[in-house]
C-alpha cells in the first residue's frame, strides 16, 4: 500500500467524532504528513498538471514546538512566525522512541514507527568494536516506501540536500548526508561527492563551485537547495538544517547560543522561500517546517559503558574506545541499548554491573526487548546474528533528547 493510501486511511478515520475529541499530538504529525503526502501526489492520479506542483520540506533539527508556539523574547524569527500565520501549525507532537535524528527523519518520510521502517537509532552497527562511528547513511537500511519512491511512481522529480538515510536513494538531484567517520561531521565536499551522481556532483562545482571557507554549513546547504529550486525546479525538495540542534547540544536548549542558531536557520528559510518567488513557483509551492526531536537540559552525563567494560563485558583501549566484548551497546539520548548473541542469557550479568546507577537514581528502568517494540521501536540487530537478545535502559536522570 502506498505512504498516500495509508495516510489518507489513517487521517480519514480521524474526521469520525472529530468535533468530540480533540486530535492528540501524533495524530497532528501524521496528519501534516498526510497534507504532504496529498500535496506532492495527489494530484498525479487524476491529471497531468499536478507535475507543475511542488513540496519544499525544511527540517529544522532540534527545534521544539515552543519555538514558533511560546515565543522566546530573544529570538526573531519572522520567517518562522509568517509559515505559522499564513498556514496550519501543529502545537507539539509526540516523537517516534528513540526520539533521535534519523529515526525521526525517517518516520517524517515513511509515516512508519521505526520498528516498521528500520531506522531505529542513528549509528548503525551493532557489534562491539566495529564500524562504531557509522550512521545509518544508506538508504537501502529503510525497509518501508519513502516520499521519494512515492514521487518516482508519480513521475514526478524529487532533490535533497543533507537528508538523513539518503546515500543511494532513488533521488533525482541528491546531495545526501554522510561523513568521514574518522573524522566527524564536516563539509568535506569531496567526500561527500564520492556517495553523489558523479555528473551532479560536477555540475554542483561547476555552478557552484568548492564549498566557501568560513561559511556555517546551513548556508552552504540553502545555497545548494536553492540552486535545485531554480536550476531543476523538483516536486519534492528535501533540506536538512542542523545548526540549532548543534547549538543546543553544546550550550543547552535555553541558551543564548540556541536562539542566535534560530535566527540563522529563519533566515535560510527566508532564502528558500525567497528562491521558490525568484523561480515563479510561490502559487503552485507548499512548503512544510518540520522537526525531529526536541530538547531538555541536562544535569550530567552517564556512561554506562564504563560500568560494562569493569564487569568485563566490554573491552576498551586506553582512549576509552570500545574494542569488543560479550555484548554491544548504543547510546539513543535518554535511552542505552544493550545487545548479546542469542543463546546467551547476560540480564544477570548487565543488571550487577549497572547496579550503581540504578542505586543514584539514574536509570528510571531496565526494559527488555518487548517494551521497546511495544512503542514502535526495534531493537534487532541488522548487521550481526539475527537472533541478538536486547535491553534497554531508558530514562537516565542526566538526560537530554535528541542527537
Amino acid at each position: 500500500m502506498s505512504i498516500l493510501r495509508q495516510i489518507a486511511r489513517r487521517a480519514k478515520s480521524w474526521g469520525k467524532g472529530r468535533e468530540e475529541q480533540p486530535r492528540t499530538r501524533r495524530q497532528a504529525a501524521l496528519v501534516t504528513l498526510c497534507y504532504l503526502s496529498l500535496s506532492l501526489c495527489g494530484q498525479a492520479q487524476s491529471s497531468a498538471s499536478s507535475s507543475a506542483r511542488h513540496v519544499v520540506v525544511i527540517s529544522v533539527d532540534g527545534m521544539r514546538a515552543s519555538a514558533y508556539f511560546a515565543l522566546s523574547p530573544r529570538a526573531r524569527i519572522p520567517n518562522l512566525l509568517r509559515l505559522k500565520e499564513e498556514g496550519s501549525f501543529a502545537e507539539g507532537v509526540e516523537g517516534v522512541y528513540p526520539t533521535v535524528t534519523y529515526p525521526s527523519h525517517t518516520t517524517i518520510v515513511t509515516g512508519r514507527m521505526p520498528s516498521e521502517h528500520g531506522i531505529y537509532t542513528n549509528l548503525s552497527s551493532r557489534q562491539p568494536g566495529k564500524n562504531p562511528h557509522d550512521w545509518f547513511w544508506l538508504s537501502d537500511a529503510i525497509k518501508a516506501p519513502t516520499l521519494w519512491d512515492e514521487a518516482r511512481q508519480h513521475h514526478l522529480t524529487s532533490g535533497a540536500v543533507s537528508w538523513p538515510v539518503t546515500v543511494h536513494a532513488a533521488i533525482d538531484w541528491n546531495v545526501p548526508e554522510v561523513w568521514d567517520p574518522a573524522k566527524g561531521p564536516s563539509a568535506d565536499f569531496f567526500y561527500l561527492a564520492k556517495f553523489m551522481d558523479p555528473l551532479f556532483g560536477a555540475e554542483l562545482l561547476g555552478a557552484l563551485g568548492p564549498p566557501q571557507a568560513g561559511v556555517d554549513t546551513d548556508t552552504q546547504k540553502t545555497r545548494l537547495a536553492i540552486y535545485l529550486i531554480k536550476a531543476h525546479q523538483p516536486n519534492l525538495l528535501l533540506l536538512h538544517l542542523d545548526a540549532v540542534d548543534e547549538a543546543e547540544h553544546q550550550r543547552g536548549p535555553e541558551s543564548a547560543e540556541a536562539a542566535a542558531a534560530l535566527e540563522r536557520v529563519d533566515a535560510r528559510i527566508g532564502d528558500v522561500l525567497a528562491a521558490v518567488k525568484e523561480a515563479g513557483l510561490e502559487s503552485s509551492t507548499d512548503v512544510f517546517a518540520v522537526s525531529d526531536h526536541g530538547f531538555l537540559p541536562i544535569e550530567r552525563q552517564v556512561g554506562p559503558d564504563v560500568l560494562l567494560v569493569k564487569a568485563g563485558l566490554l573491552t576498551a583501549d586506553e582512549r576509552g574506545e570500545i574494542t569488543g566484548g560479550k555484548l554491544a551497546t548504543v547510546s539513543n539520548g535518554g535511552s542505552f541499548f544493550i545487545y548479546w548473541p542469542e543463546g546467551t542469557d547476560l540480564k544477570s550479568e548487565v543488571v550487577a554491573a549497572l547496579k550503581p546507577l540504578v542505586e543514584q537514581g539514574l536509570i528510571w528502568g531496565l526494559l527488555d526487548r518487548l517494551a521497546p517494540a511495544r512503542s514502535g521501536c526495534r531493537t534487532r540487530s541488522t548487521d550481526g546474528p539475527r537472533s541478538r537478545r536486547g535491553y534497554c535502559l531508558r530514562g537516565q536522570r542526566a538526560r537530554r533528547t535528541g542527537e
